[in-house]
């Protein structure tokens, strides 16, 4: 045998070689595609089935989460109040409200007056009526001021009165 005959035979085996080792990768690639395909068309096929074994019920409260404040039990020196619905006017500082009118009795109706908030809104109030952060009950609209009750703590027993007055135009 000649040398010129063994050169094209060792190239063509280092070619096909090449090629070789350039396919399997691309090959398995090709393979594990199609295998991750039928799994995932094996799962939608499958029905879902949830098991609760373990799982706490969505639709029920954790023991001591939630309670309402009329089911808590108060602590002790601690005073039960009330249920009720805060007002809009009690998200306010008193010293932040400003008296701007008192309305009269008029035929039947409790005397009654008009603050604005700090956001410039007018705001009718009455006797009786919840205003400012810490509590406060309006106990008397009188000519040029609105008195308000406010509780103090358990240990004080006291309660504290402040006053509204209406400010006159050239006051600020």
């Amino acid at each position: 045998m000649s040398n010129s005959y063994i050169y094209p035979v060792q190239n063509l085996f280092k070619t096909l070689t090449c090629l070789t080792i350039l396919f399997i990768p691309w090959s398995t690639a090709i393979a594990a595609n199609k295998k991750a395909e039928a799994q995932k068309a094996a799962k939608e096929d499958a029905p879902y089935i949830y098991n609760a074994e373990g799982k706490r019920n969505p639709f029920q409260v954790p023991k001591g989460i939630g309670l309402r404040p009329e089911e808590r039990v108060p602590k002790k020196g601690e005073i039960a109040k009330p249920v009720r619905i805060r007002e809009y006017l009690e998200q306010f500082q008193l010293d932040s409200l400003k008296l701007v009118a008192i309305l009269f009795h008029i035929e039947g109706q409790q005397a009654a007056a008009m603050v604005r908030d700090p956001e410039g809104k007018g705001h009718m109030i009455h006797v009786g009526q919840y205003i400012g952060v810490n509590e406060g009950r309006i106990s008397d609209i009188s000519d040029g001021t609105v008195t308000i009750v406010e509780p103090t703590p358990a240990l004080i027993k006291k309660e504290r009165t402040i006053t509204l007055r209406l400010h006159k135009k050239d006051e600020k």
